[in-house]
């Protein structure tokens, strides 16, 4: 489950470094916001 967090990082870290197209970004955010809502729904 450590893992999730950390291949999240290295994502947002890649998508940085790239900061090319706005809809991977969009599409980031949609992801981290789907994660976050689960993991304080879970709890």
């Amino acid at each position: 489950m450590t893992s999730r967090p950390k291949a999240l990082a290295s994502t947002s870290h890649w998508i940085l470094r790239r900061r090319g197209s706005n809809q991977l970004v969009m599409w980031a955010v949609v992801i981290h916001n789907q994660m976050s809502g689960m993991a304080s729904t879970s709890r």
